[in-house]
C-alpha cells in the first residue's frame, strides 16, 4: 500500500499503530542500507526517491496460513 499524501510519514505511523492495536500486523517498508548502523559511514549517492518511497509504503501481512 502506498500513501500519496504530503504527511504520509505521519499517517503511516498512525496506520501501523492502529492496525497493530487491532491485531493486524502490517509492516513498514524496508530501511535503506545507508541508515543501518553498520553502513551509516559508507559512501552513498543521493537517494531522494528511495527515501520518499520508504516513508510512504506499508507492507500487508503475507503468509500461506492467513485466515480472514
Amino acid at each position: 500500500m502506498r500513501l500519496n499524501l504530503k504527511n504520509a510519514s505521519q499517517l503511516r505511523e498512525k496506520v501501523l499503530k492502529d492496525s497493530f492495536d487491532s491485531k493486524i500486523f502490517l509492516r513498514p517498508c524496508w530501511t535503506l542500507l545507508n541508515y543501518l548502523p553498520m553502513y551509516e559511514h559508507s559512501p552513498f549517492i543521493e537517494l531522494k526517491e528511495a527515501q520518499e518511497q520508504s516513508m510512504r509504503l506499508i507492507n500487508p501481512p503475507s503468509s500461506p496460513h492467513l485466515i480472514y
